[in-house]
């Protein structure tokens, strides 16, 4: 059951204060983020979505219609992931979604064009990087394949940075 609090966050009119979010909630959150259209969330950034993964799907018939195909997927469309990092940079003022379902979404998708593509989407160095997406991992809420991505992501990035 919700707190009081957190309903009344969800109807102030001031918007001064964002709901605070428990961790089962935000986990509730993220897995139904993860199981959300791509074409749905990914249509207010770009307009051939519905095109793209048309076309991807095609040339390889693993499903790419949600989120979690996107990052269960070996080798995610690099359109793809720019655009869900777009997305989430364009969420992280609360209003669509938790910012830390946003920074979730963000920090994934950055790591997974990295780590998948071999490609870099954002202009974070890698400092900044592992500074944010440690953050993420940290989150109670998050689901463990969710972590262990980040984990293994996390791991490469300090061995890059760290080469002994």
């Amino acid at each position: 059951m919700s707190n009081p609090k957190h309903l009344a966050g969800l109807v102030s009119l001031s918007g001064d204060d964002a709901p605070q979010w428990a961790p089962q909630e935000l986990g509730a959150m993220w897995k139904h983020q993860l199981e959300a259209p791509l074409q749905f969330d990914l249509s207010t950034i770009a307009k051939d979505v519905d095109a793209t993964i048309t076309q991807m799907t095609r040339a390889d018939p693993r499903p790419l219609g949600r989120f979690v195909d996107l990052f269960r997927h070996p080798r995610p469309p690099l359109e793809l992931l720019q655009w869900t990092k777009d997305f989430a940079k364009a969420q992280t003022s609360g209003e669509g979604m938790p910012p830390e379902i946003a920074a979730a979404l963000y920090y994934a998708s950055i790591l997974l064009a990295r780590m998948r593509c071999n490609r870099r989407i954002s202009e974070l160095d890698d400092a900044a990087l592992y500074r944010g997406s440690a953050r993420i991992m940290e989150q109670p809420w998050l689901d463990p394949e969710t972590r262990e991505f980040f984990s293994t992501a996390l791991a490469s990035l300090k061995t890059a940075a760290d080469p002994r």
